[in-house]
């Protein structure tokens, strides 16, 4: 190995899951998919579906030159998913809907209050970070209700 990084992407993974763990302690965070969707607020880091059956996309990126030259380094930019989900035992569509746009809220509120115009989250390189789009599925069975947010999460860094 040279010790040169290919990628942001696996430290930053696991400081989104560090810092929204002490930031959620009400919600099960977890790096990676869930065990099950069961009542409650739920945070997985790197998850596009909290419920799907097979494993789904967690991150993507490209890297470019940072100049004509090698030496110059280069730069990655791209997107981490974040799926946020609130399942609740009653039919408060409504009040789903407003705990997973909390959830939303912390995962702005987090970036803000560790703000660094380098090595953003003790991430070497990481110099933007910000939530892209979100995605809101919903829906009601007999056993409650739930909302269910993709959270995509921009990311530039130098590497």
């Amino acid at each position: 190995m040279t010790g040169l990084r290919s990628s942001v992407v696996p430290d930053l993974l696991t400081a989104l899951h560090q810092l929204y763990s002490a930031r959620l302690p009400e919600a099960t965070v977890t790096l990676g998919s869930l065990t099950a969707l069961v009542s409650g607020v739920h945070l997985a880091v790197g998850v596009t579906d909290p419920d799907a059956s097979k494993p789904t996309t967690s991150a993507t990126s490209s890297v470019d030159w940072r100049a004509s030259t090698v030496d110059a380094g280069f730069d990655e930019s791209g997107e981490v998913a974040l799926a946020a989900a609130v399942v609740l035992g009653s039919d408060d569509l409504p009040e789903a809907i407003a705990a997973v746009y909390a959830v939303l809220a912390e995962v702005v509120a987090g970036v803000r209050a560790v703000w660094s115009p380098s090595n953003l989250l003790g991430v070497g390189g990481l110099w933007d970070l910000h939530v892209a789009s979100t995605e809101l599925i919903t829906g009601q069975d007999a056993g409650g209700s739930l909302a269910y947010l993709l959270i995509r999460v921009a990311f530039q860094a130098s590497i």
